[in-house]
């Protein structure tokens, strides 16, 4: 990602390889979600399922009043979710870090769910 923060400045944005977005993806809704100082909650409680096209790899994130919950779906479980995310793996890789904007992926299902998310997780070096 500071890859991407550094190209920002020219105006351009490489994608990233498959293998790297997964993990990537995977240390956002797993690492920095549920961190104990997020902001991201909800009384009414919803779910986010994240898809990235072309991988086995699933997660559903819950949001509610408590911390979001991540968890990792077994290969080939799709899961009920108020939102899905889908698309390339680095499309939303970066979407969830709030370096691109939803145009590259599919929002599929109620789109506040994932503005809820980048709208109060934001990941910044500091």
């Amino acid at each position: 990602m500071h890859r991407v923060d550094a190209e920002s400045a020219t105006g351009r944005c490489t994608g990233f390889a498959p293998d790297v977005a997964i993990d990537g993806i995977d240390e956002f809704l797993t690492g920095f979600l549920p961190r104990s100082r997020t902001k991201l909650h909800t009384d009414s409680p919803r779910t986010l399922h994240v898809a990235p096209d072309y991988s086995d790899r699933r997660w559903n994130v819950t949001i509610s009043s408590e911390l979001p919950v991540t968890t990792r779906l077994e290969p080939g479980v799709e899961a009920a979710a108020d939102c899905t995310i889908s698309g390339s793996a680095s499309d939303i890789y970066l979407a969830l870090w709030n370096r691109a904007s939803l145009d590259s992926v599919t929002v599929a299902g109620d789109h506040t769910t994932i503005d809820m998310l980048r709208d109060n997780v934001r990941i910044r070096w500091g």
